[in-house]
């Protein structure tokens, strides 16, 4: 028996109002820029498939980007007008909050043209005339598609003669150099970090547990007007022993060391911090650590401005814990980028020469692992500026000791 399709459903959306979070010529300098980029690189268009990406590059976002069962693209070509492929239901909120006005969808409704997402995007790429086109998708360098391998064969054959191409040159040329309006959303978003983070601190005595903790940072997220992102806690050295854990009902100890690596969320920027607090003593050991993290963090931070290899902070930050004594304490690199996700490129890595530039946010978070005591760590995000930097999160860098 044939499937009945359902009865259509008709959106106004011609003359929507927009509900946008950034003015709309914030995104046509983001699709200028991007298209510098892909004429640059021989690239007819770029098909956005990662939720991050499409809500960068159009300002549209859907919760249903975190489900795996519908692809969405958002179609920017080079010499044309930029167009979605979603779901018919999603077509008003993809309108509304995005500069784009254009949309192809596919549904089960009687007007939709076909059920198939991936069919709907093959008819609107030949109806711009890019079937036979260079077109960049996210193929390399933290990116991932949106699609599932069979309906990228089934987009392959559908379209034999296009020629997929990395668009990760444009995606990280775009996004690694934050606008200044990015910039206040971010700064934002530091603030409400230190909040959380004060309330977690005020949260913790012997007795507590990590979840009481994190209900407490959740609390801080919210009065600073973000919300929470994700929150790493642990204490106790084997709690302590797993690098990125969800928070439990371990109970705090007298001498235990607490770990916090978190991130809020505003507007879509998150921050990321991580601090350590001992709960109603210190052990020499652990100050001793945490001094020498304090020293590295300063040392690397320090050495950020415009214009040197993001490898050069790695450089420096083996430089200084070599020079300290604590090279065999070191498990990762130094830090990473970040903006609308958690890591971002450039990486601060030793193998990453991309040059700072001015409005590239960090993540700088050296830490020395030496689980009978810590891991002492220590995070901050930072902005590269014109002559140096700028911290975007700023609670107290020093010492914590709790009361009992």
């Amino acid at each position: 028996m044939q499937e009945k399709l359902m009865k259509p459903i008709i959106w106004e959306v011609d003359h929507m109002e927009k509900f946008l979070v950034f003015q709309k010529e914030e995104y046509e300098a983001r699709a200028a820029k991007a298209r510098k980029l892909m004429a640059e690189r021989g690239l007819d268009a770029c098909v956005f498939t990662k939720g991050s990406n499409v809500t960068y590059f159009s300002g549209y976002l859907s919760y249903l980007f975190s489900s795996d069962f519908r692809p969405f693209f958002f179609v920017l070509p080079l010499n044309d007008d930029p167009v979605f492929v979603i779901p018919e239901f999603e077509k008003p909120g993809a309108l509304q909050t995005s500069w784009c006005d254009n949309a192809r969808t596919w549904g089960t409704f009687a007007h939709c043209e076909t059920a198939d997402p991936i069919e709907m995007l093959s008819i609107t790429l030949h109806d711009l005339k890019l079937d036979g086109c260079n077109i960049g998708f996210e193929l390399t360098n933290g990116q991932r598609l949106g699609m599932t391998q069979y309906q990228l064969a089934d987009l392959q054959q559908r379209l034999p003669n296009m020629k997929m191409k990395p668009n990760d040159p444009v995606v990280w040329g775009c996004r690694s150099i934050k606008s200044s309006a990015e910039l206040e959303y971010l700064k934002k978003c530091g603030r409400a970090n230190d909040m959380g983070c004060k309330k977690a601190v005020e949260a913790m005595h012997v007795g507590a547990t990590e979840k009481d903790i994190e209900l407490a940072m959740c609390k801080g997220f919210i009065e600073g007007g973000a919300i929470p992102n994700f929150m790493t806690i642990t204490s106790g050295a084997e709690r302590n022993s797993m690098p990125n854990p969800v928070a439990s009902n371990n109970v705090l100890k007298k001498g235990d060391m607490l770990v916090m690596d978190f991130g809020c969320t505003y507007e879509g920027y998150i921050s990321d911090s991580t601090r350590c607090v001992f709960i109603g003593e210190a052990p020499e050991r652990g100050k001793e650590l945490f001094k020498a993290v304090i020293d590295i963090h300063d040392y690397v931070v320090d050495k950020i401005k415009p214009g040197i290899p993001a490898s050069a902070l790695q450089e420096a930050c083996n430089k200084r814990m070599d020079e300290l004594g604590y090279m065999d304490l070191f498990l990762h690199r130094v830090g990473h980028s970040l903006g609308r996700e958690i890591h971002e490129l450039p990486s601060l890595d030793s193998l990453d020469h991309t040059i700072l530039q001015p409005g590239m946010v960090l993540a700088i978070e050296p830490a020395l692992y030496e689980y009978s005591t810590g891991p002492v760590r220590m995070e901050d995000n930072i902005v590269v500026t014109g002559k140096g930097f700028e911290y975007l999160t700023n609670f107290s860098r020093q010492l914590i000791v709790t009361g009992d």
